[in-house]
């Protein structure tokens, strides 16, 4: 690092910031109360300044692996266990928190002191540790050599432009190295809501250009085709929607290559890639369905998808699922059990009930590497039942083999979270003991995730009832919940109706479509959630592009 340029190492403030020249260069000086304001929010963010390095000093202590290990190994990994459930984040930012606590401890004692003292902002910490990852200890000590002399009393800007350029020249000098740190090659989905989501491609910037520009002559050969086809009205390619022929226009190129990068099949050279463990599946409500709510449904157990969007997903499907739940808990309703391999609809039923691994803290999916565990040993007398199953990711897998998880199925806790009087099926429990018994080690308990969306639409039933415990609806009250002025007078009862919930109840014939309980709503016009001898229930259409088994 004796190499960096002076004017990078020296770090000269040319527009010095500071909390004395705050209100001026706010333009607030004149104001008094707004002068003051901007002080306290300064004085506000120091102190992040001294809780950050007391979080690192903290977080390090749990550090395991090597530098050069991308995964600290099962030790570092029931660590990260525990730090996700003291910082109530994921597994995978608990690995993250862990490694920069460590990297800010060992690599950057100098710029730590500073940030110990309030005389570091957080977030300019935050950014260095982030823009460092990919450096070898050597390089990021040397950074923090040169850091640490700079006067922080500069713009963000400044400091962003100064610091991608420092960081720039040591990536200069670390691919001199005999041994240069490998390139990055992922793939990473991202949602962003609306029901859209994001795949984002990281690799060497010649390939992902090489990779986009046969993507576009692709989409650009297609989209010629239709043209074509459509001028001589000859069969219009890739249309598998019939959007093209019925519009009379080929599809736009950003349809067109996504489609191709989408729908088109990998080359895996001979590699026998087995078939898919599970459909793609949308849980949907089976109000969402009828129009009733606009409850969100659920890609796979872990996207949520807007109530208009899961609606017309499961319109284009042939066959449905029913998925019944108990009406007061959203528990799901047991299965029976089987042998020592579980059934394929019990395996369904698993993912619908954790559509993750078990283990607190890991966010990996089941539907994909994932292993149908018994919770207590089949060899020692588990038996194949829902109650003992649940899903595992294959590294977690490996650990409970290993020892260092225990999971002990409970029975349903008392009271509001378990069994009732009424015979109510509550979530059961499972407690997980992290760790190795003759050593350091954490215990949890974990409640099984329920449809908070059924027991919801309980409550608000049971809400819109008790209104009308004395009169029926009127013709306006079309959506649970919905509140009638207190001046407006209800309609007379039809007649031989003696009070609320004794008229018709239309709807009570759809048990092929979502189970309820209960008793309805009081009278209230519309279908009735309550038939059928299931829960509030949740319909389960196969995913739009996915065959139904």
């Amino acid at each position: 690092m004796a190499q960096v340029p002076a004017e990078i190492r020296r770090g000269a403030v040319r527009r010095t910031v500071s909390r004395e020249a705050l209100p001026g260069r706010a333009g607030v000086a004149g104001d008094p109360l707004l002068s003051g304001v901007a002080k306290a929010v300064w004085d506000i963010a120091a102190k992040e300044g001294p809780w950050l390095a007391e979080k690192y000093a903290a977080l390090s202590m749990l550090w395991c692996g090597p530098d050069e290990d991308p995964e600290p190994g099962l030790d570092g990994d029931c660590n990260a266990l525990i730090a996700a459930e003291a910082l109530r984040l994921t597994e995978s930012q608990s690995v993250h928190e862990i490694r920069d606590a460590h990297h800010a401890v060992t690599n950057f004692p100098s710029c730590l002191v500073r940030l110990e003292g309030a005389q570091f902002p957080a977030p300019w910490f935050r950014r260095m540790l982030r823009m460092t990852r990919r450096l070898r200890e050597l390089f990021q000590r040397g950074i923090d050599e040169v850091v640490a002399g700079w006067d922080l009393h500069m713009t963000p800007e400044t400091f962003a432009r100064r610091l991608r350029a420092l960081v720039a020249w040591a990536e200069t000098l670390q691919q001199q190295d005999e041994e240069p740190f490998p390139v990055e090659r992922s793939v990473t989905v991202q949602e962003i809501g609306e029901g859209l989501s994001c795949m984002t491609l990281t690799g060497p910037t010649p390939e992902i250009l090489s990779a986009a520009r046969r993507l576009d002559i692709a989409a650009r050969a297609v989209q010629a085709a239709q043209r074509a086809a459509l001028q001589t009205g000859g069969e219009v390619p890739w249309d598998p929607d019939g959007t093209v022929a019925s519009a009379e226009k080929p599809m736009s190129l950003a349809t067109l290559r996504f489609l191709l990068a989408t729908r088109a099949e990998p080359d895996t050279d001979g590699v026998d890639v087995p078939a898919d463990r599970f459909r793609v599946t949308l849980t949907v409500p089976v109000l969402t369905m009828l129009g009733v709510t606009e409850a969100p449904g659920m890609l796979d157990g872990t996207t949520p998808v807007p109530a208009e969007l899961a609606r017309a997903l499961a319109g284009r499907e042939q066959v449905w699922y029913r998925v019944l739940t108990d009406p007061v808990t959203g528990a799901f309703l047991p299965l029976a059990p089987g042998t020592y391999r579980p059934t394929a609809a019990m395996q369904e039923h698993l993912r619908l009930r954790g559509p993750q691994c078990a283990v607190p803290g890991c966010a990996r999916p089941a539907s994909l590497a994932a292993e149908c565990d018994h919770i207590q040993e089949f060899l020692a007398g588990g038996a194949t039942a829902i109650e003992n199953l649940h899903w595992l990711c294959w590294f977690h897998h490996q650990e409970k083999t290993e020892g260092l998880l225990d999971p002990d199925r409970l029975p349903p806790a008392t009271g509001a979270e378990g069994a009732t009087a009424d015979g109510t099926v509550g979530p059961g429990r499972t407690r997980w003991l992290i760790g190795n018994r003759d050593g350091h080690h954490a215990v949890r308990d974990v409640l099984d995730d329920v449809d908070l969306i059924g027991t919801m639409t309980v409550k608000v039933l049971e809400q819109h009832f008790l209104h009308h415990a004395h009169a029926l609806c009127d013709a306006d009250c079309r959506h649970f919940g919905r509140p009638i002025p207190e001046d407006d007078e209800p309609d007379d009862p039809p007649p031989g109706a003696d009070g609320p919930g004794d008229g018709p109840r239309p709807g009570s014939d759809d048990d092929d479509v979502g189970g309820g309980g209960g008793d309805g709503a009081g009278g209230c016009p519309g279908p009735d959630p309550g038939a059928g001898g299931g829960g509030p229930g949740q319909v389960t259409p196969a995913s739009h592009g996915a065959r139904a088994p």
